[in-house]
């Protein structure tokens, strides 16, 4: 295969959440770090997210661009980094104003700071959309980029651009929904992982796990075959399935 391996692993409350209320309650302690060691077990190399989720890390605020960098070549570009871990971020438009070219993840529970993953170095993916400048703010920041796409982002040749340039075999997919929804939508998740809280959350408003945008085109309903289920701390079940093909499940269908 010309691209990594993509497996979309999320937590989700029981009825497919992922924000809103039940991201507060205690079910969510579990419910984290039971995330967290399954993401683990997959042994990927790379986890990818939207923009939005990324302000978190980055800020809500504009870059600040350098009036005298220089302009950069608008083609990929690898900066040096130790690392072999990455973080991915979709940024057509390039809008996300980074102060350090690496993440490292970790998240807070009743006990304390616990389970880091590996430090990422991080990956921008973008369209034509975005500026001369902005590319150069990247160059400056030390953060790696690649060009995919005119007005949207092309996220096979940009899952094939990552493969080849920085030697990605397996990356975990976590959203936020439209994020997820494009991955979907173009045929590029292999594996589903879900880790379910026991909770229900009536929120209005709050997305799913992954959500059809306005720009994409109506797809069929997509099957999977069950790979595994187990039951995690907290009342936490983890699914496991695997895509199947158009014309598989289709097949099955009809019989």
């Amino acid at each position: 295969m010309d691209r990594p391996k993509i497996i979309c692993h999320m937590e989700t409350s029981l009825n497919a959440k992922i924000r809103g209320p039940y991201m507060s309650s205690p079910a969510r302690y579990d419910l984290v770090k039971n995330y967290e060691d399954t993401h683990m077990s997959f042994g990927c190399q790379a986890w990818l997210a939207g923009r939005v989720t990324m302000e978190f890390f980055a800020g809500e605020e504009p870059p600040v661009f350098d009036p005298a960098a220089p302009t950069c070549p608008r083609e990929d570009w690898v900066a040096p980094t130790e690392l072999k871990d990455f973080i991915v971020v979709v940024d057509p438009s390039g809008k996300l104003a980074w102060k350090q070219n690496s993440i490292t993840l970790g998240e807070y529970g009743p006990l304390g700071k616990y389970r880091y993953r590996p430090t990422g170095h991080i990956i921008e993916l973008l369209s034509e959309r975005a500026s001369d400048q902005y590319v150069s703010y990247l160059r400056q920041q030390g953060i790696s980029y690649i060009f995919a796409g005119t007005d949207q982002l092309d996220l096979e040749l940009a899952m094939r651009k990552l493969k080849s340039l920085f030697g990605v075999e397996t990356m975990v997919l976590g959203g936020g929904a439209i994020v997820n929804g494009g991955f979907f939508n173009a045929g590029l998740v292999d594996e589903l992982s879900l880790v379910i809280a026991p909770v229900l959350d009536d929120a209005i408003g709050t997305p799913t796990f992954s959500e059809r945008g306005e720009h994409m085109p109506p797809q069929p309903p997509v099957g999977f075959s069950l790979i595994e289920v187990k039951t995690l701390p907290g009342d936490n079940v983890w699914l496991r399935y695997a895509r199947r093909s158009h014309d598989d499940f289709y097949q099955q269908e009809e019989q």
